[in-house]
């Protein structure tokens, strides 16, 4: 193999500039564009990057309404090379640009890098442009059919759990154990589809950077206890018994804390025999609060454990069964806890049941 030698180096280097397809660009300090290749012209509307060399960033960036991904319109000292010449060594943003006069729009990935070409010298701002409109666009489409989508399949699956607890309620119906045993399961099968659609949406936003809390205090042993209450009324097949006491107020989502306990018993019911006991205790040191669910059952083989918070990861029952979740729920209530500080922690062995232990920093 030959050894490049400087000149080819610098060949190699000029070309790959040019040929690169994403815009790059370097600026001085006073907003002048000193180098510039095709793909910068052709984002900004140039000929040629012969035109774009020597044009000054305020004319270029003044034909356009800029908007960053909070929606806030960003001015020319708040631009990536302006921050910079401010002193930051390197500055990446997501931004909108509005053609002025014809409303047409890009959404450009906008990175900056300070370069010093000696040391007394003020750095040079190189700027690179990667044209992310395309993936912007099929986001907002997949929310936009999101949005529908969960609107239109939540509102009937609301109509049909209303309908047929309305149908159960009926004496003659309660005296039919056929009916009522096909009503029941039409009823748990229309929650479970409800909890795939919530699922799905919150996946959606976690994947989009959109998964808010509704930070507040609230008391966790109230939390937990309520939950049991409202759980047992899903289930006729597990006794949960409940254990310890944290003792003091906490601040976090209690919404989502309740959506994780309920998938943590759903769990448990669905991988322990019928009539087993799922134990729930609350705790508390120095620094966490803990909440575990313990079940009797089959138990996680070893080489699942580390598997299981993974996305779409799910794992054959003990009796040869597919399992009947989709991998999301834990995936789910991992991010949760992450996003309160805390996490999940698995116990388990086979045959001898499992403990999960939500984990969370007391506050």
């Amino acid at each position: 193999m030959k050894n490049i030698t400087n000149n080819n180096s610098a060949y190699l280097l000029e070309t790959i500039f040019k040929k690169i397809p994403v815009g790059i660009t370097v600026e001085n300090k006073k907003g002048f564009i000193t180098h510039a290749n095709k793909s910068a012209a052709e984002i900004f509307g140039y000929n040629s990057e012969q035109e774009l060399i020597g044009e000054n960033i305020k004319h270029i960036f003044g034909n356009y309404k800029i908007i960053d991904d909070n929606g806030i319109r960003i001015s020319l000292r708040d631009r990536p090379a302006s921050k910079i010449f401010a002193g930051l060594e390197e500055v990446s943003e997501v931004l909108h640009f509005i053609d002025k006069k014809n409303g047409t729009d890009k959404w450009l990935l906008v990175r900056a890098s300070a370069v010093k070409i000696s040391k007394n010298k003020t750095p040079l701002a190189v700027k690179s442009f990667k044209d992310i409109t395309p993936t912007i666009e099929e986001q907002k489409r997949r929310e936009l059919f999101l949005g529908v989508v969960s609107h239109e399949l939540k509102n009937p699956l609301a109509s049909i759990k209303a309908y047929t607890q309305l149908l159960l309620r009926k004496e003659d119906i309660k005296n039919d154990s056929n009916i009522n045993k096909y009503l029941t399961n039409i009823d748990s099968q229309t929650d479970r589809l409800t909890q795939i659609i919530n699922d799905y949406l919150d996946l959606t936003r976690l994947t989009n950077g959109k998964f808010e809390l509704n930070i507040r205090k609230f008391n966790p042993d109230d939390t937990i206890d309520k939950t049991i209450a409202d759980f047992l009324l899903t289930t006729k097949t597990h006794h949960i018994t409940r254990t310890g006491k944290i003792g003091i107020n906490t601040i976090g989502d209690e919404d989502r804390i309740i959506q994780v306990i309920i998938n943590l018993l759903s769990n448990a019911v669905e991988h322990s025999h019928k009539g087993n006991i799922i134990n729930v205790k609350s705790e508390k040191d120095r620094n966490f609060i803990y909440i575990s669910v313990l079940d009797y059952g089959v138990g996680i083989p070893k080489k699942y454990q580390n598997e299981i918070f993974k996305l779409f990861r799910t794992i054959p029952k003990q009796t040869g069964k597919k399992s009947s979740g989709l991998g999301m729920g834990l995936y789910i209530s991992q991010a949760i806890i992450k996003s309160h500080g805390g996490e999940i922690i698995l116990n388990s062995k086979v045959n001898k049941g499992a403990e999960f232990i939500v984990k969370l920093p007391k506050k």
